[in-house]
């Protein structure tokens, strides 16, 4: 059975759910999955120029890990985020995730391979809390906490 993930966000009263994408890239969706041990509560940051994409921060760990950047990213396979689709999450390793929830502009790459898609049913209210952590970042500067976490059977 497939792993998931859930998402939350508390100044929203949403979550969703996602499904790991494992077929793709098992060896950074383990790493995210060992990362989700405890919740992870993440800071959501917003980009200006990026479209219909954030990143969450988490508390980075004590010790060195593994990490990737835009110049050097982790996975065997390198992702350009124009290529992301909608739902797409990215993990980049030391707790930071790229979520994208629309349409993305940057020909950069992602840091990291899709770790995992949001499933269908939650992909509407998925889009939604995307647009108002974009009117947080841009119009009322406030901070977006997000929890992610294990979604066990």
């Amino acid at each position: 059975m497939a792993r998931k993930i859930e998402i939350e966000w508390p100044a929203f009263k949403t979550s969703v759910s996602a499904t790991l994408l494992e077929k793709d890239a098992s060896d950074i969706c383990d790493m995210l999955w060992a990362d989700l041990s405890t919740p992870q509560k993440m800071f959501a940051h917003h980009t200006l120029s990026t479209g219909g994409m954030y990143i969450a921060k988490g508390r980075p760990a004590k010790h060195p890990t593994k990490a990737g950047t835009q110049l050097m990213p982790i996975g065997a396979k390198k992702w350009m985020l124009s290529k992301f689709k909608p739902g797409m999450l990215a993990y980049r390793g030391n707790k930071e995730i790229f979520v994208v929830y629309g349409p993305t502009t940057e020909a950069l790459e992602a840091g990291g391979p899709p770790v995992a898609k949001v499933d269908q049913e939650d992909l509407d209210k998925f889009k939604k809390v995307g647009e108002a952590i974009w009117n947080a970042q841009y119009i009322t500067h406030t901070l977006v906490t997000m929890i992610t976490r294990r979604k066990e059977a």
